[in-house]
């Protein structure tokens, strides 16, 4: 009988060690997976935090789209009133998403297997493989000088870099007119017209030479290049161009508001009209060939219709067509244009102050929609990569769209 409840003590002892056994083991798994939930988190987190905060980073360095804000309420990089966006910054927080998305999948697959193994080593883990959306890419070697301005290159002043150069914003609000396709509308145009739609597209910001430069020197030779003074290659791109029948700005720095975007030559609101006179001789005399000009920048200096006409006056002297970048509302430009009887113009589009393909294709579907319209229009890009690439694309189909290019002479009036 003792015997008997000896046995059975010592199977519920047992019993009960193997419960506890159990409930050890319950408890270490559960520790462990919310180990792994807590270590994984964290990945995702930091990785959230790296996206976000290089895009903060690139925005505030203006590399990423026109959103470099001052103090004084409209800048070509700052023109949007607060609380308002740009087609170009709903597309800039479109890729963010887009990329946070491909780098949370990416971390957290690598997370999983290190979990697996030592969780100390997930939380090193690091994003510098993973480049953002629309990144500089790879810059090539410029071109170089020939010798008869190998001497006007070294004189030169001190030039930023050109992926530095502001991209022309505006608070006009665009309307969108887009088949959720991709297609192009036809939209037929409110009066009788025989002739196609006509389109001029203006590529700023030439004069700095490099690869994107000789890609677009390949390009087709109705587009019309707007050649900045004081750049290297200023000269040797206007001169290349003409030859290969592309038509020929002056693109001239003017005054904004911000005091970060100053370039070399640029005339100011307190000039006399004599300095603003020098400079804009000095500066036509850098690009031959040109026929026309338009505003690098300029929001401060082309809402002053006075110093606007003595730039015009200048203009006119040498028999030249004028269009307005409108890089701010209440431009002045091209009333005074007018005013003097100089054939001139506004731009509609502007088609990459989002450096990302796909609104540039956007943007330049709606430049066709418009001049299906209206009969013509004008866009303006930059001698910028993703530009190049999309025009190389794009052109060719401008048959098949029912539009003809055409120089931005052909549209003034």
């Amino acid at each position: 009988m003792a015997r008997d409840k000896a046995k059975a003590g010592a199977s519920t002892g047992q019993t009960r060690t193997w419960r506890q056994l159990g409930l050890m083991l319950a408890g270490l798994l559960a520790l462990s997976a919310l180990t792994s939930l807590l270590a994984r988190e964290f990945v995702l987190q930091r990785a959230a935090g790296q996206v976000i905060g290089k895009r903060h980073s690139a925005q505030e360095a203006g590399n990423t789209g026109p959103g470099d804000r001052q103090q004084e309420p409209e800048t070509e990089k700052g023109g949007i009133r607060e609380g308002q966006q740009t087609a170009g910054e709903t597309e800039e927080r479109t890729e963010g998403v887009d990329e946070f998305e491909r780098v949370e999948g990416a971390v957290a697959a690598s997370a999983e297997q290190e979990l697996e193994g030592l969780g100390g080593a997930v939380m090193g883990f690091g994003l510098s493989g993973f480049p953002l959306a629309g990144g500089a890419g790879i810059i090539a070697p410029p071109l170089l000088p020939s010798d008869e301005n190998r001497e006007e290159v070294r004189a030169l002043p001190l030039l930023p870099p050109q992926e530095d150069l502001p991209l022309e914003s505006t608070e006009v609000q665009e309307v969108k007119q887009e088949d959720p396709t991709g297609a192009v509308l036809a939209v037929a145009p409110p009066f009788p017209d025989l002739r196609k739609p006509r389109v001029a597209i203006i590529l700023d910001d030439g004069g700095y030479g490099g690869q994107r430069t000789e890609k677009l020197l390949e390009l087709d030779p109705r587009l019309t290049l707007a050649i900045l003074p004081n750049t290297p290659y200023a000269r040797e791109t206007a001169e290349r161009g003409a030859a290969k029948g592309f038509e020929i700005m002056l693109h001239m720095p003017m005054e904004t508001y911000s005091r970060k975007t100053a370039f070399p030559g640029q005339i100011t609101t307190r000039m006399e009209a004599e300095e603003i006179e020098r400079l804009t001789v000095e500066a036509l005399a850098q690009v031959p060939g040109v026929v026309g000009v338009n505003n690098h920048t300029g929001s401060k200096f082309t809402r002053d219709s006075v110093k606007m006409t003595e730039f015009l006056k200048v203009v006119q002297s040498r028999s030249l067509f004028f269009i307005d970048s409108i890089t701010i509302t209440k431009s002045a430009a091209f009333a005074a244009a007018k005013t003097l009887g100089i054939p001139s113009a506004q731009r509609d589009i502007f088609l990459d102050n989002s450096s990302s393909e796909r609104q540039i294709r956007r943007q330049f579907k709606e430049l066709i929609m418009r001049a299906k319209m209206r009969g013509l229009a004008i866009g303006i890009g930059h001698f910028r990569q993703h530009t190049v690439d999309v025009l190389a694309e794009e052109l060719p189909k401008l048959e098949a769209y029912g539009v003809e290019l055409v120089h931005a002479s052909e549209l003034v009036r």
